[in-house]
């Protein structure tokens, strides 16, 4: 079954569940793109394994699009128990796009692999909505729960297990496994008022990170002053219980800058129970950086 062709046939105005059958295997050879409000999902039924969604787009081209520039309001999806198992090219392609502002999205229980990214939402996409007028904002509500993400396709080419920009969000109970490939297993551009708890992440490449915490440049189109204050901070963050192991990477996890000479700010985050395994190659557990 063509999931595309399914869904462009059911999908009508908006909330409804897409339900596909446990145990069958579903092609999508192009972009779905979620561009109606829920409350909605994509799920399950019956007994057995999950559905497979097997994905064949080209390109950059991302299984699911969620949101777009027309659409800056959309809310209340949940994709659960699916299967997602991508092209394995080296193309950029994320299995989860957020190409416009979305709030209140749950992935739970979902398998991707062979993919560019697992789950990818930049604020740099939002910036170039905004730049005439601030219309997108940023992520809200993002909830990624007891999800896996294997094998990133390429290596040092940007790819991510879970990248994203995000405020009152949670990520717990995921595994992810570059097995090597790609950059960093958890990479956050932005994060505020977020937890990140019970994770397992392991399989990191050299010189990447298990899980970095970012904070962007002052007076980014996306965090305009009138909304933020004078000065952008990631900030009130809970970091906890999760488990890095393994890789191939000399540091293991930390915040700081969206890059070596932005102008960043970070503040009030707690760290606590996390357990750091150490490799042959571990110099560092958790780190803090910034430039003066």
């Amino acid at each position: 079954t063509n999931l595309l062709t399914a869904y462009t046939a059911n999908k009508g105005t908006g909330n409804r569940r897409h339900l596909l059958q446990a145990g069958d295997t579903f092609s999508l050879p192009s972009t779905l793109t979620i561009d109606l409000d829920g409350p909605s999902m994509f799920g399950k039924f019956g007994s057995g394994a999950k559905p497979i969604i097997s994905v064949s787009t080209s390109g950059s081209n991302a299984a699911i699009q969620i949101s777009g520039s027309s659409t800056p309001n959309l809310s209340n999806w949940r994709f659960v128990d699916l299967d997602l198992r991508g092209p394995a090219t080296d193309t950029d392609n994320p299995c989860f796009f957020f190409s416009g502002s979305a709030s209140k999205v749950l992935f739970l229980r979902c398998d991707m692999k062979d993919f560019c990214y697992g789950i990818k939402g930049s604020h740099f996409n939002l910036d170039g909505l905004n730049s005439s007028s601030y219309t997108h904002a940023i992520w809200s509500n993002i909830f990624i729960h007891d999800c896996t993400v294997n094998d990133l396709v390429g290596i040092g080419n940007g790819a991510n297990g879970i990248f994203l920009s995000a405020e009152r969000s949670s990520v717990q109970g995921n595994y992810v496994n570059p097995n090597n490939k790609g950059e960093h297993g958890i990479r956050m551009e932005y994060e505020s008022l977020s937890v990140f708890s019970h994770n397992e992440i392991t399989g990191i490449p050299s010189g990447r990170a298990f899980m970095t915490l970012r904070t962007p440049d002052q007076g980014r189109a996306t965090f305009p002053s009138s909304v933020y204050g004078t000065y952008l901070y990631s900030e009130k963050n809970y970091v906890s219980d999760n488990r890095f192991y393994g890789g191939y990477t000399t540091g293991i996890s930390g915040c700081g800058l969206i890059n070596g000479s932005s102008d960043g700010r970070n503040r009030d985050y707690v760290w606590e129970r996390n357990l750091f395994e150490s490799s042959a190659t571990t110099t560092q557990s958790l780190a803090l950086t910034g430039v003066q």
